[in-house]
């Protein structure tokens, strides 16, 4: 098209280049949904024979604690990244980086944190600077440094470039719900000197039903719009999908002022601190509280009997077992199976007898390195801390039998710390909210004792015990991370309404593709709305499946798109078609949405259970312009002769008719030159000798919608 206009109207070539370039700012913007990029760690059966199961798109080699580890060969994307996310599924310090051309630069990314890799322009006295401190490319490439103990499973990777992919499906578990909040994690005040990052830590996050956020310690308030057992609450990473783990500690206070306490399990928190998100607002939400999610070890005992993975029992000389969600212990103990600590803080509450016991660190076939923390009704050993069989630190505050309190213990190498908390205020407050300014924890601190066990374990197992004729009722036990000073929660941010994907019988696989949920009939997917910068007037949907070698229709795909956020749609689309509004294919309008419908597959018995998986869903938009390039204004034409009318619609099929007029009125009124003809860029027309003196200009337009047109700025003049 360039080359032919600098040949037929004697513009320049550079000229051409600029009007086109002017044209293409202005037109032609395209969407893409795809699933992530995942990395994750085969079965022992795969690793066999280096076969994937589906559930991710690339074998993650098993790595060694304690060493740095590059993606070998880079993933090449069809355009340029601007931004780029990255989450991970690990246990212990895992930090990343990531490379967009190839490994010639990385930079660290935190966890669930999008890195922004378009350039940063700024404008100060008249001069432009651009911040390129993010290089960008299409070879993208991670590099892994495992700390010690650490293990990575997983890594996901999802990527927006200028062609306008534009992330996954996003997240089925935050379908339907309203309204959002960002809350800032701030590492402490007082922190003074660097500090390395923490990982899977636990923050403690206190939610008001509420705008009333004055309780002490409320840190985000939900205006009312949250339901009174705080099931529809969900927290994610600094991306907006990423769900974080969360447990619903405790609900206090009455309607419609009850306060929830969350505890939030956090991948990573760098030295900076960072966003996280709280979404709310949906009263059909499933409620996803999971202490197994967010701590490091949990049980809350609430089996048919106990957890044979988790802990080894030893009846000794009585018994043990789960009654009514308690743990039973008489004359007993249990041992954790795998999980062993090295620093932490180990939570449990107990109704006891005459005295309850927790192991807090065990090495086998070492019983005199055993560390224990002792609470009773005898003398010397009312509230101990004990080392083999030695007491090493008691305080004469014995329990009183049948009580029910809550303990803490906290481990930080060879200091050892023993807290008890009376409960007898509990349901007044919250967990977290303090009954004395250094205490968080639901009812009073009756008593703490420290020790210092030189030389003594750094890491073992923990347990629960009791000695003989004793008998003790535990209702629950975790282990979370300990940081000093504890990070904390510094602003929450205004009330948002949400914009996201809505999955009705739909949900994703593990590799991100778009699927229907097993055994439903049907399933509808609608993406979030897409603004777009122009009203959209024609569309072009593509999608990609997973191809197991039948057709959309066998499969019962069908796809729909609509310009005016979902209020009309164009229904069963094709892959690559185009769509007009000025056709009726659909209402015109500048909040573009699809819908994805899967069904079953018309009956047919050999393909029920195929699993149909959609990995990509596009649209390319566009407003339909239409630009006039000759004539243009100033040029003298000769009647009677043929004349070149040159115009772009490069948003259009070459099929698609137009419509091309003149005036020698100033645009009041048009006279015909062709109704309808195809956009082929190009008219010849004879110039009729009866507008010879005339001044005219030119108008090109939509044969089927007038309102889109261009005209020329300027007046031609038609000579003899």
């Amino acid at each position: 098209m360039i080359i032919v206009l600098s040949l037929a109207v004697g513009i320049s070539l550079s000229f051409a280049i600029s009007i086109l370039s002017s044209y293409a700012a202005q037109t032609m913007e395209v969407v893409i949904h795809k699933s992530p990029l995942i990395w994750r760690t085969p079965l022992d059966s795969e690793r066999l024979t280096g076969q994937a199961d589906g559930e991710g798109d690339y074998l993650l080699s098993k790595l060694a604690s304690g060493g740095i580890y590059e993606l070998t060969e880079e993933i090449e994307t069809a355009n340029q990244i601007e931004t780029i996310t990255v989450t991970w599924k690990s246990k212990g310090e895992v930090t990343l980086q990531v490379s967009v051309n190839n490994g010639q630069d990385y930079t660290p990314v935190v966890y669930g944190v999008p890195l922004d890799y378009r350039s940063q322009r700024t404008e100060a006295g008249g001069q432009t600077t651009e911040d390129r401190s993010q290089i960008s490319g299409n070879r993208i490439k991670w590099r892994v440094t495992l700390g010690e103990d650490s293990e990575l499973t997983g890594i996901k990777i999802v990527y927006t470039d200028i062609s306008g992919a534009g992330g996954s499906f996003g997240e089925p578990e935050l379908s339907g719900f309203k309204f959002r909040k960002s809350i800032y994690i701030n590492r402490g005040q007082s922190l003074q000197e660097t500090a390395p990052d923490l990982f899977n830590y636990q923050i403690l996050v206190l939610v008001s039903q509420s705008t009333d956020t004055s309780v002490p310690g409320t840190e985000v308030g939900c205006g009312g719009k949250v339901r009174a057992d705080f099931g529809d609450i969900r927290f994610t990473a600094a991306d907006g999908e990423t769900l974080l783990g969360h447990y619903l500690e405790s609900i206090t206070g009455d309607e419609p002022n009850r306060i929830a306490a969350y505890y939030v399990k956090l991948p990573q928190i760098p030295e900076q601190g960072l966003p996280i998100y709280m979404y709310y607002g949906n009263s059909q939400a499933e409620d996803l509280s999971s202490g197994e999610d967010v701590f490091d070890f949990f049980d809350d005992f609430k089996g048919e009997k106990l957890d044979a993975e988790k802990w080894e029992i030893y009846p000794e000389l009585g018994s043990c077992g789960l009654l009514d969600s308690q743990l039973k212990l008489d004359a007993a103990k249990v041992i954790s199976k795998a999980y062993r600590i090295k620093d932490g803080i180990i939570e449990y509450r107990a109704t006891t007898g005459d005295e309850a016991r927790a192991i807090i660190r065990d090495k086998k076939g070492a019983p005199e390195l055993t560390q224990l923390a002792y609470s009773s009704a005898y003398k010397e050993v009312e509230h101990s801390i004990v080392v083999g069989d030695f007491v090493k630190v008691n305080t004469p505050q014995p329990i009183l039998p049948g009580t029910s309190y809550d303990y803490r213990i906290i481990a930080k190498g060879e200091n050892i710390t023993f807290e008890r908390y009376g409960t007898e205020d509990r349901g007044q407050r919250p967990k977290g909210v303090p009954s004395e300014v250094e205490g968080r924890t639901e009812g009073r601190k009756e008593v703490s004792v420290s020790y210092n066990d030189v030389g003594g374990l750094k890491r073992g197992s923990i347990g629960l015990k009791t000695g003989s004729n004793s008998v003790s009722y535990y209702d629950w036990l975790r282990v979370r991370k300990f940081a000093e000073p504890e990070p904390e929660i510094t602003f929450s941010g205004k009330e948002e309404l949400t914009n996201l994907a809505r999955f009705s019988g739909t949900t994703l696989a593990k590799k991100g593709n778009l699927i229907k949920v097993s055994g439903d009939a049907k399933g509808i997917y609608i993406s979030k709305v897409i603004s777009t910068p122009f009203q959209t007037r024609i569309m072009i949907p593509t999608w990609s499946i997973e191809d197991h070698g039948l057709s959309t229709i066998d499969y019962g795909l069908e796809i729909d798109i609509s310009a005016d956020g979902g209020i009309t749609y164009k229904t069963n689309c094709e892959s690559g078609s185009y769509y007009y509004a000025s056709r009726g294919d659909f209402t015109a309008g500048s909040n573009l949405r699809y819908r994805v419908r899967l069904s079953r597959s018309n009956g047919r018995s050999d393909t029920q259970d195929l699993g149909l998986e959609v990995e990509e869903v596009g649209a390319d938009y566009r407003p339909g312009n239409i630009l006039l390039v000759s004539p243009n204004g100033g040029e003298s034409w000769q009647a009677g002769m043929r004349q070149k009318i040159l115009w772009i619609a490069s948003d259009y099929e070459p099929a698609y008719k137009m419509r091309i007029e003149y005036s020698f009125d100033g645009g009041k009124t048009y006279k015909m030159i062709k109704k309808r003809l195809k956009n082929t860029g190009v008219y010849f027309w004879s110039v009729p000798p009866k507008l010879s003196g005339k001044k005219i200009i030119i108008k090109v337009s939509n044969a089927l919608d007038e309102k889109i047109y261009d005209i020329s700025d300027g007046m031609l003049e038609i000579i003899e």
